[in-house]
């Protein structure tokens, strides 16, 4: 009897252990009852701000935890609201979805207060001003120049260094100033060389800058003798490219200066994450043009879907394990999302995420922050996808150009006030005065708030480079 009654209660015990683990297994993955009794599965999501130390309420309620911080949160919808002593402050409503994690890793708090520095003065305007998306880099060339200037702003110190560029642009010796247009400026992830899309005349040139190297840059058009429409980095360098020229796609190694074998023929226009292409054909004479993928090392594309008429956009990216395609033909926006793109692939195969119907067209497809943002925009309408949540959100700008200040914060100037505002188009804040026509950026280290100014005197007036303490 007493072995019959320890094996009873080693039995019960057990079992109680393994209820017990079972019920926090629950717990930890967010299942609770509701109030009518029925199982139900939290979200949760995570915090982060900066700088952190920020205040947090949700729903109305103030949390004791400070960012960065996470929260179990029940699915729907969930009001956020940040703020710190000396900063302005954030608000959204994010939707909670069971069993998912939501990142708010983005929202950035900007000092009221803050101590403004001058970094360069031009004092013969401005021919063209990039800044580098790994916010480390900042290119400008004086009005009319034939030197460019690269500053280097890693952390509290800036470094410049000029660069003559008439012998790689081509130009004669007895060019004294600088002709043509900058057209686009494309720059490499390691931030030390630009692809420069340069009009001069009706001749269109692409130019690599070498900035650390300039002996080492080369203009692509003088070197192949060819007439190219489109180029773009395939290598986080920028020393492999993609090129169309006459309908013709081929690879390019600028450190060899080699160009490859034709890779396919007829193609109108192109877009590339590193050896994965979309492309789409010249019309035929019905008018029906091809959507399709190459790889780098298949002998043959793969067709997707065919398409009638004009207006086609596209653009590949990659965001974590995941591709997404996304094409835009005419105003209807179309997402869908595959781990992998095989030889065999087809449409049925791909995963839809979003069909989107824009209020308009439109003319370009860019991707964002290491492929996690897709913008679609037309002018002053913007579609964003969010790779991260798989959400989209659609908005308008009271004007462009527009740029990025950090990886999530879309800046503009708007009648000489610098505004920002998220990536979805909320939070619009303006920081401070500033030039109109010009970018804005937060250095990588997220010390410094750079932007240009109007500067001088009411007589002759200059442009400067500024930066504000953050």
């Amino acid at each position: 009897m007493q072995n019959v009654r320890l094996i009873i209660t080693e039995a019960v015990m057990t079992v109680v252990v393994v209820v017990m683990v079972i019920i926090l297994t629950f717990i930890a993955m967010g299942y609770k009852f509701d109030q009518d009794g029925e199982l139900s599965q939290n979200g949760l999501v995570q915090i982060s701000t900066f700088p952190s130390g920020a205040t947090v309420v949700l729903d109305g309620e103030s949390l004791f935890a400070r960012t960065d911080t996470s929260r179990s949160l029940s699915a729907g919808s969930h009001t956020v609201e940040l703020s710190r002593a000396g900063y302005d402050s954030w608000q959204k409503t994010i939707e909670i979805r069971s069993g998912w994690l939501y990142k708010l890793d983005y929202p950035r708090l900007f000092k009221l207060e803050r101590e403004t520095s001058e970094v360069q003065r031009f004092d013969n305007g401005l021919e063209f001003l990039s800044m580098s998306p790994d916010r480390n880099s900042i290119l400008y060339a004086d009005e009319n120049s034939l030197i460019w200037h690269w500053l280097r702003v890693r952390g509290d110190d800036v470094q410049r260094t000029d660069i003559s560029v008439a012998e790689f642009f081509g130009l004669a010796a007895s060019i004294t100033e600088f002709p043509g247009e900058i057209r686009d400026i494309c720059w490499s992830d390691s931030g030390d060389r630009v692809l420069v899309d340069w009009i001069n005349g009706d001749m269109r040139n692409f130019i690599v800058v070498n900035l650390a190297r300039p002996e080492n840059s080369l203009n692509l058009t003088t070197a192949f003798g060819m007439n190219f429409s489109k180029v773009l980095p395939v290598s986080s360098s920028a020393d492999r490219l993609m090129a169309l020229e006459n309908g013709n796609l081929r690879t390019i190694s600028t450190g060899n200066k080699e160009m490859s074998q034709i890779l396919l023929s007829n193609i109108v226009d192109f877009a590339n994450n590193e050896s994965e292409t979309l492309f789409i054909t010249t019309p035929n004479e019905e008018g029906v043009s091809t959507i399709g993928y190459y790889t780098e090392g298949n002998k043959t594309p793969i067709n997707l879907q065919t398409v009638a008429g004009a207006g086609v956009k596209m653009a590949i990216s990659k965001y974590l394990d995941m591709r997404y395609l996304t094409i835009a033909i005419g105003p209807e926006v179309i997402i869908y999302s595959t781990e992998e793109l095989k030889s065999d692939t087809t449409l049925e195969d791909l995963r839809l995420v979003k069909r989107v119907n824009s209020s308009v067209a439109p003319d370009e497809i860019e991707i964002h922050n290491r492929g996690r943002l897709v913008m679609v925009s037309n002018d002053k309408h913007v579609l964003m996808f969010d790779a991260e949540q798989e959400q989209t959100s659609e908005f308008d700008l009271e004007t462009t150009p527009t740029g990025w200040l950090d990886g999530f914060i879309l800046t503009n100037v708007i009648e000489h006030k610098l505004v920002v505002r998220d990536f979805d188009g909320e939070n619009r804040r303006e920081l401070a005065n500033a030039k109109d026509g010009y970018q804005a950026m937060v250095s990588s280290n997220n010390n410094y708030l750079y932007y240009i100014v109007e500067c001088g005197t009411e007589v002759e007036s200059r442009s400067c480079l500024q930066r504000d303490r953050l």
